[in-house]
């Protein structure tokens, strides 16, 4: 849900909930609010006091759809970069054991030495395409951000400029 970190977004946002205690600030996944913060009472669903506050105001359709779209990219990467991961360390394992019987294991080094470059080679591609939609994500949160602004003063004006009409 969201990473354990703390940064300065977050201490500029520390709320208290009705217990007294820190809240707890958390990113939501679901489908109607992909990628939107909030804060909720730590204490569980039977002890806590109620407390839930959205931190975010809610993000486009548009913008949910992609950023959801970015985040399951994101975890199948997460996954392949796993896979790929134990590939290696399980021929790292089978290359300790190999090297119990030299002979099989002067047959078999190159063949290990090309599949571990490629492996690395592979994980390597993973970790960048991770690293780029991670930056997308990030880019596209901003010009929502962007987009939002532009709205709110186009609706001021259009506000000042009715009542500036009405008082004619």
């Amino acid at each position: 849900m969201s990473d354990l970190s703390v940064n300065a977004y977050e201490i500029q946002y520390a709320r208290r909930c009705h217990c007294g205690l820190i809240a707890l600030y958390l990113t939501a996944w679901s489908d109607a609010n992909a990628r939107r913060r909030f804060c909720k009472c730590p204490r569980s669903k039977v002890s806590s006091c109620g407390y839930f506050e959205w931190i975010d105001e809610e993000l486009p359709r548009r913008a949910v759809m992609v950023i959801k779209d970015l985040k399951t990219k994101l975890d199948a990467a997460k996954v392949e970069r796993n896979n790929l991961r134990n590939k290696f360390y399980l021929m790292e394992q089978a290359t300790m054991v190999q090297r119990g019987s030299k002979n099989l294991f002067d047959e078999m080094e190159d063949v290990m030495t090309v599949e571990r470059h490629s492996l690395k080679m592979k994980l390597d591609e993973m970790e960048q395409f991770q690293l780029v939609e991670a930056e997308k994500a990030s880019k596209l949160e901003v010009k929502v951000k962007k987009m939002r602004n532009i709205i709110l003063v186009s609706w001021a004006l259009l506000f000042v400029l009715v009542v500036v009409g009405m008082m004619k």
